[in-house]
Protein backbone atom coordinates (compact mmCIF):
# COMPACT_ATOMS: atom_id res chain seq x y z
CA UNK A 1 0.00 0.00 0.00
CA UNK A 2 1.38 3.41 -0.96
CA UNK A 3 -0.02 7.05 -0.79
CA UNK A 4 0.64 9.65 -3.65
CA UNK A 5 -0.27 12.92 -4.45
CA UNK A 6 -2.35 13.70 -7.13
CA UNK A 7 -2.47 16.17 -9.90
CA UNK A 8 -5.83 18.15 -7.94
CA UNK A 9 -3.60 18.23 -4.46
CA UNK A 10 -5.74 14.87 -2.89
CA UNK A 11 -3.67 12.30 -2.02
CA UNK A 12 -4.52 8.45 -2.94
CA UNK A 13 -3.79 5.38 -0.74
CA UNK A 14 -2.64 2.25 -4.26
CA UNK A 15 -3.84 -1.14 -2.54
CA UNK A 16 -2.71 -3.96 -4.78
CA UNK A 17 -5.33 -6.67 -4.37
CA UNK A 18 -5.31 -10.32 -5.25
CA UNK A 19 -8.10 -12.08 -6.62
CA UNK A 20 -8.77 -15.86 -7.37
CA UNK A 21 -8.51 -15.94 -11.33
CA UNK A 22 -12.73 -16.66 -11.66
CA UNK A 23 -13.17 -13.33 -9.41
CA UNK A 24 -10.94 -11.77 -11.71
CA UNK A 25 -12.48 -12.77 -14.95
CA UNK A 26 -15.97 -11.70 -13.75
CA UNK A 27 -14.58 -8.24 -12.59
CA UNK A 28 -13.17 -8.10 -16.26
CA UNK A 29 -16.27 -9.22 -17.89
CA UNK A 30 -18.29 -6.93 -15.75
CA UNK A 31 -16.26 -4.43 -16.39
CA UNK A 32 -15.99 -4.73 -20.51
CA UNK A 33 -20.04 -4.84 -20.13
CA UNK A 34 -20.20 -1.45 -18.79
CA UNK A 35 -17.57 -0.10 -20.18
CA UNK A 36 -15.39 0.76 -17.30
CA UNK A 37 -11.62 -0.18 -16.22
CA UNK A 38 -11.42 -2.72 -13.54
CA UNK A 39 -10.13 -0.26 -11.29
CA UNK A 40 -12.75 2.11 -11.32
CA UNK A 41 -15.69 -1.11 -11.24
CA UNK A 42 -13.56 -2.38 -7.94
CA UNK A 43 -13.41 1.22 -6.67
CA UNK A 44 -17.33 1.91 -7.19
CA UNK A 45 -17.87 -1.68 -5.48
CA UNK A 46 -15.57 -0.57 -1.80
CA UNK A 47 -17.28 3.02 -2.10
CA UNK A 48 -20.63 0.81 -2.34
CA UNK A 49 -19.79 -1.05 0.72
CA UNK A 50 -18.27 1.50 2.63
CA UNK A 51 -21.52 3.19 1.99
CA UNK A 52 -23.19 0.30 3.50
CA UNK A 53 -21.15 -0.27 6.47
CA UNK A 54 -21.59 3.48 7.06
CA UNK A 55 -25.31 3.17 7.58
CA UNK A 56 -24.97 -0.31 9.54
CA UNK A 57 -22.43 1.70 11.77
CA UNK A 58 -25.18 4.76 12.68
CA UNK A 59 -27.55 2.61 13.07
CA UNK A 60 -25.57 0.48 15.94
CA UNK A 61 -24.49 4.08 17.15
CA UNK A 62 -28.03 4.89 16.97
CA UNK A 63 -28.88 1.80 18.78
CA UNK A 64 -26.30 2.01 21.31
CA UNK A 65 -27.73 5.92 22.27
CA UNK A 66 -31.16 4.87 22.56
CA UNK A 67 -29.94 2.20 25.10
CA UNK A 68 -28.09 4.29 27.14
CA UNK A 69 -30.85 6.73 26.91
CA UNK A 70 -33.56 4.64 27.94
CA UNK A 71 -31.44 3.04 30.85
CA UNK A 72 -32.82 6.58 32.71
CA UNK A 73 -35.63 6.63 35.38
CA UNK A 74 -36.67 9.75 33.89
CA UNK A 75 -37.15 8.76 30.39
CA UNK A 76 -41.11 7.92 30.60
CA UNK A 77 -41.75 11.54 32.69
CA UNK A 78 -39.95 13.02 29.53
CA UNK A 79 -42.36 14.87 27.01
CA UNK A 80 -41.71 14.28 23.51
CA UNK A 81 -39.70 17.26 22.44
CA UNK A 82 -37.51 15.97 25.37
CA UNK A 83 -37.16 12.73 23.82
CA UNK A 84 -36.46 13.72 20.24
CA UNK A 85 -34.18 16.53 21.64
CA UNK A 86 -31.91 13.53 23.61
CA UNK A 87 -31.81 11.47 20.48
CA UNK A 88 -30.59 14.35 18.68
CA UNK A 89 -33.66 14.47 15.71
CA UNK A 90 -35.24 16.82 13.99
CA UNK A 91 -38.27 17.75 15.23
Amino acid sequence: MGEKATHDGTSHIQITLSVPNDIGKDLQEIAAFNKVSIENLAYSYIVEGIAGDSLILKRAEFKHHVDENLKHDDFRSKSSREIVNDFNLLY
